[in-house]
């Protein structure tokens, strides 16, 4: 069944819009770096793949601003290649020392219920409130830990909760293979 059959992306994600969310770079102010703005041609980018999760660097060509790195990883529909989610996480300035996960599920699920993270079964999930929906989507933020990082990097999968606009519960699955391999090489470019 479609609707239960979920598949790591390997496609380029939407790099501006995509960076400019997960990261939350001017994302509360109501506005996006220019530099996320300008055309692909002046960015300089850095991407690389650990099994199911890709790290993906970006800077300006002129040095207006500092690299800015995240990991991620997209998960659509087999069936019909349809977006489900795309996981990230990034740390959301230099001086920070905790990353934070940003996730994106399509528009239509139930706000009110809020997005849960579980890295193993018997854990309770991690919920939050959704931060807000724009066209390609509904964002919540997950600030992680030092003990939320290590379930992650020693976990196979994990599962992200929320509700659909009829309150249905769906329950993605993550895979967690490559999580640390692009984690520490996340924390290695800061």
């Amino acid at each position: 069944m479609d609707h239960l059959a979920f598949a790591p992306r390997r496609a380029r994600p939407h790099t501006a819009l995509l960076t400019a969310l997960i990261l939350g770079i001017g994302a509360a102010a109501g506005g996006f770096p220019a530099w996320a703005q300008d055309d692909d041609s002046n960015v300089e980018t850095f991407e690389e793949t650990h099994a199911d999760w890709r790290v993906r660097c970006e800077k300006p060509k002129d040095g207006s601003a500092p690299e800015r790195c995240f990991m991620f990883q997209n998960l659509v529909m087999r069936e019909s290649q349809r977006q489900l989610l795309n996981f990230a996480v990034a740390f959301p300035d230099e001086d920070a020392d905790n990353p934070t996960a940003v996730v994106m599920v399509p528009l239509g699920v139930s706000l009110p219920a809020g997005l849960g993270l579980a890295v193993t079964e018997d854990a309770e999930p991690t919920r939050v409130a959704f931060q807000h929906c724009i066209t390609i989507g509904c964002r919540a933020v997950i600030p992680l830990d030092s003990d939320q990082v290590a379930a992650l990097k020693a976990g196979t999968e994990a599962t992200i909760s929320f509700s659909d606009g009829t309150g249905r519960a769906v329950n993605v699955p993550v895979s967690l293979s490559g999580f640390t391999a692009a984690f520490n090489s996340l924390v290695a470019r800061r």
